[in-house]
């Protein structure tokens, strides 16, 4: 029973002390989730990628100044919109 005890501390230390290094860890934007930045956060020199199927990539007239990318999961079609159309290329 003792040794059952020990495992169990011995396990709440390794626990504790991952969170403890978590919680001083460093966030990058690969660490958040999609859409958690509000885009009136963002600069007026950012690029936007952005994925998903091609038939809900968005009206590109929208995004103003801004060169943004998107990219078809469903067809490997990179996008990229100069300013009037999307221009696009086949990945392979």
């Amino acid at each position: 029973m003792e040794d059952q005890i020990n495992k169990l501390k011995q396990q709440i230390r390794l626990l504790t002390d991952r969170v403890g290094r978590l919680e001083e860890r460093r966030l990058f934007q690969q660490d958040y989730t999609n859409d958690s930045v509000k885009s009136r956060h963002m600069g007026e020199a950012n690029r936007y990628l952005n994925a998903g199927l091609e038939a809900d990539r968005p009206d590109g007239a929208n995004f103003g100044n801004n060169v943004t990318y998107w990219f078809a999961t469903d067809t490997d079609t990179l996008y990229i919109w100069n300013g009037t159309a999307w221009v696009s290329e086949v990945l392979t």
